[in-house]
């Protein structure tokens, strides 16, 4: 029971003129119209329990009828399962879909996963987030006697305000029909995709692709290649080039931007190459009739999905889903995971206006909002909540007839930032800072179907901080610990984070079986590397530990060895058995990031590490000489190729001469092999720039194609032949910010 002062709360209810929709009948009223919803399905199964044994005696009669209708039944959540129920199949493990019920019949998903549980209606929404949040007497009593209503248990209403309405009169109301969740784009089954390899499109051609975390998982990029063209994204348009033997033959553009009349696009994030369909993400913003010029960026951001034929580079189909892009997999079905937050003005919130509370999606121009009954809601509201964030993930269909987009499933969580890992079987969508919630969804059919959450300490750095492995998931996160202490010397309480940091390992049911923790004390994870039963993990703050961690025993992970050295590795990735390759930055004694480092780490034997060769490229912190690199924070940018013994990255470099008050930048991106023990450069692609009021344009990406390789930028091409890296070309498009700039230039 709460703890407060019944004499003030009445004084206070017969002193101040109490709103209609508090006072006794209406709460009465309120209460028994809640109830009915959350009973009615409780009545409706009493029902059928009743009518199921008053026709047992008819069982050989209704025996086929029972078999069609229990499909319906469960897909009404009638017979309500705690766990999914799993059907046989007779052909590739493939889900049934009867088509005269509309109802997946291999998986029933559980009506709660973790905390969360389905909602049955748009009113579990509105009553979870929105109706504590209306202004009135709640706002009174919190001032007078302290307590905040709106995170407490409905003691207040049960007890105190309702009457003695008694539950079992509210489940005689008159039955009602459920409130319907609006239409729904999902559900249109298209043909099963069959991606194979999602860039190659049978193209032919010795060609580099996206390196994928998982293998059978393909990942987006802004830079795509079939062998014969490639296909680069600015961010404001992709450009085609066609390419042979090293030499540009002819260039295109497509602006999807311009193309998506459904929204305003503001920006493309990533892309596929699918056979001979161009797929590309991006973002924008939704606009009403009454304002289409109008902004409403961080109020109504959206995600879509253009699917382009790179014959005619027309439009051919598209997707819109709300909120900011966070990330997308490509195992059969694209899943797209989007971040959506509802800035609602409790004040003026409706609970018939959904739009205002419930997430929507579009499907070549036709908008509806998402079902309830796919929204995931925790049992109470968050004691911190403020907006209402939702984490939205989508199966779609790229591969279907004609060239058209289907969305298969959509899932929605309560929650907000994530990260995303994929396998082929698996999705996991990890969120939080000083808890982190994982839910792990089944992804073998084209539903997303959820089977377990749990919870570890602290927060993960990336999607590679994340590794599934002989049915288990590896978890490697930071501790951050706001911690105070008193400075005798100053005389007051000075605050601090303290770091700490862990490796999880958890069944598929996501309960933690094993542990290792208090490594890199104060330091803070900067990336990870699973590798079978081992672990990499490097930690920085002045100096890179490197980590190798053991966790051949689920149950009981040991740290093997642990290696220094200065600065740290963003981003590591087998190079060969017993090699680890890690890019990173580099940092002097204290700490103080000075540019750029890549380093050959020998883990043949993890119980004692070793660093092969390192090649530094840095300045001093009082120097006019600095170096960056996007690959420091987008491994992406990185071309690392151990087949063909190429390693690649950008590079920029910006020197201002204190004698003649100018600046140069240098963007290149620079290539080197491992031979003998060691680094040895090939040769660079490089630009430079001498004015002060020009932008510096960097190297992104680099791709190889048939003994070529290729450097991309935002405003030109250059090729290079791979072996002797001679220039053989070079593109700049005729729209370039840069286009009267001439000094571009390779050298060996």
């Amino acid at each position: 029971m709460m703890n407060f002062n019944d004499d003030k709360v009445k004084k206070i209810l017969q002193s101040e003129e109490v709103p209609q929709r508090i006072q006794p009948d209406s709460i009465k009223n309120m209460l028994d119209n809640t109830n009915a919803v959350k009973k009615r399905k409780q009545i409706k199964r009493n029902r059928v329990i009743k009518m199921v044994s008053a026709a047992a005696a008819f069982v050989l009669v209704f025996t086929a009828g029972a078999y069609y209708a229990m499909p319906l039944l469960q897909k009404n959540n009638i017979i309500e399962y705690s766990t999914p129920m799993e059907y046989k199949c007779d052909v590739d493990d493939t889900h049934n879909y009867d088509d005269e019920v509309g109802y997946l019949q291999m998986d029933i998903r559980p009506k709660s996963i973790g905390s969360l549980s389905y909602a049955e209606s748009y009113d579990d929404v509105y009553e979870l987030y929105i109706e504590p949040r209306k202004p009135g007497i709640w706002d009174k009593l919190k001032n007078e006697l302290g307590i905040d209503y709106k995170y407490t248990d409905d003691v207040y209403y049960e007890d105190s305000l309702k009457g003695g309405v008694d539950e079992e009169e509210s489940m005689e109301m008159p039955e009602t029909d459920d409130m319907e969740s609006g239409s729904s784009i999902n559900g249109a089954m298209g043909d099963g995709m069959g991606a194979g390899d999602a860039t190659a499109g049978g193209a032919g051609g010795d060609y580099s692709e996206t390196y994928n975390q998982e293998e059978g998982v393909f990942e987006a990029d802004i830079v795509k290649t079939n062998g014969k063209q490639i296909f680069f994204s600015t961010g404001e348009k992709v450009v085609c080039s066609d390419v042979e033997n090293g030499v540009f033959r002819s260039n295109t553009t497509i602006y999807p931007l311009k193309d998506m009349t459904d929204i305003h696009a503001d920006w493309i994030e990533e892309m596929y190459l699918l056979g001979e369909q161009l797929v590309v993400i991006g973002t924008g913003y939704k606009t009403t009739p009454e304002q289409p010029d109008i902004t409403f960026y961080y109020e109504k951001p959206v995600t879509f999905v253009a699917l382009y034929d790179i014959e005619t580079l027309e439009l051919c189909s598209s997707y819109v889903q709300d909120g900011y892009y966070v990330d997308v997999r490509l195992p059969a079905m694209l899943y797209l995971v989007t971040n959506k937050t509802m800035y609602i003005d409790y004040d003026e919130a409706e609970q018939e206006n959904y739009e205002e509370y419930i997430p929507s999606c579009m499907l070549d121009g036709e908008e509806s909002l998402c079902n309830a009954e796919d929204i995931l809601l925790p049992a109470e509201c968050p004691e911190n909540f403020y907006n209402l964030e939702y984490t939205i993930v989508s199966s779609i269909n790229l591969l279907g007839n004609d060239c058209k987009i289907s969305v298969e499933d959509t899932q929605i969580i309560s929650g907000g930032m994530c990260t995303v890992y994929c396998t082929e079987k698996n999705l996991y969508v990890a969120s939080g800072y000083s808890d982190t919630e994982i839910t792990r969804f089944d992804i073998t059919s084209n539903n997303i179907i959820p089977k377990a959450a749990g919870t570890v300490d602290g927060y993960v750095n990336d999607q590679f901080s994340l590794s599934e492995h002989n049915g288990y998931l590896r978890v490697a996160t930071t501790i951050d610990r706001w911690a105070e202490s008193y400075d005798e010397w100053a005389e007051w309480d000075v605050s601090s984070n303290t770091y700490n940091n862990c490796l999880y390992i958890l069944d598929m049911d996501m309960k933690v079986v094993g542990s290792v923790d208090d490594f890199g004390i104060d330091e803070t994870i900067r990336s990870v590397n699973f590798n079978g039963d081992m672990a990499y993990v490097v930690t920085f703050m002045q100096t890179d530990p490197l980590y190798a961690i053991d966790l051949s025993n689920p149950e009981n992970p040991v740290i093997l060895d642990e290696f220094k050295i200065s600065g740290y590795s963003s981003y590591m990735q087998t190079w060969s058995d017993g090699l680890l390759v890690g890019f990173g930055a580099e940092a002097d004694e204290n700490g103080w990031e000075t540019g750029v480092k890549l380093t050959m780490f020998d883990n043949s034997d993890p119980e004692n590490l070793k660093a092969l060769d390192t090649i530094s490229i840095s300045a001093g912190w009082d120097s006019m000489l600095s170096y960056t690199s996007e690959g420091i924070g987008d491994r992406k940018a990185l071309y690392i190729d151990p087949e063909r013994n190429i390693i690649g990255f950008p590079l920029d470099a910006w020197n201002y001469d204190s004698a003649t008050y100018k600046s140069e930048t240098k963007c290149s991106y620079e290539f080197y092999s491992f031979e003998n023990g060691g680094f040895q450069p090939l040769g660079s692609m490089y630009k430079t720039y001498y004015d002060d009021d020009i932008v510096a344009e960097s190297f992104r990406r680099a791709v190889y194609i048939d003994g070529y390789l290729y450097a991309l930028s935002g405003d030109m091409f250059i090729s290079a032949n791979a072996e002797t890296f001679e220039q053989t070309d070079l593109c700049e498009f005729e729209q370039s910010r840069y286009s009267t700039m001439k000094d571009y230039y390779l050298y060996e």
